[in-house]
């Protein structure tokens, strides 16, 4: 039993150090107030930006960092901190910064390589390309979808 409980927490260990060299990376940051200064140079591109266009660019942005980081956590320790600021500086409520975030999150993880999309389909014996020729017109479905919630819950919030 003892052996059963370590070799499953071992599987849990990469993803516990994700989040904590994330904290780690944030709390820097913060310390040296880098996540200041990126929040100014931020906050001056974005200001004047209509809200409905900032939430589709942020939705675009969790997609491409959710590529690259694919543990949910550490995403959310890593970007949260300055994204959620700067939807105030558009005049959205965070609770959207939220939903795109989940979004955006959730439709990597449908595409990305680097996720568990490959073991699920290893695992029933089909190819990452033929599943991806079957599937893209979905995915184009989901992604206009998930815009179309994305302004839905500007008008929600």
């Amino acid at each position: 039993m003892i052996d059963a409980f370590v070799n499953g927490a071992s599987e849990l260990l990469g993803v516990a150090l994700t989040i904590g060299l994330a904290r780690g990376v944030s709390i820097i940051m913060d310390n040296s107030h880098t996540s200041d200064t990126i929040m100014n140079f931020f906050s001056k591109q974005i200001s004047g930006l209509p809200p409905l266009v900032f939430i589709w660019l942020l939705f675009i942005v969790y997609i491409v960092l959710g590529f690259f980081i694919q543990s949910s956590s550490g995403l959310a320790v890593l970007s949260m901190p300055i994204m959620a600021p700067l939807a105030n500086v558009v005049g959205i409520d965070r609770a959207s910064v939220i939903d795109a975030y989940n979004l955006g999150q959730g439709y990597i993880s449908l595409i990305a390589p680097t996720g568990l999309i490959l073991m699920g389909l290893m695992m029933v014996g089909i190819d990452f390309s033929k599943w991806f020729k079957w599937c893209w017109k979905l995915l184009v479905i989901e992604f206009i979808l998930c815009l179309m919630f994305l302004a839905l819950g500007l008008l929600v919030y």
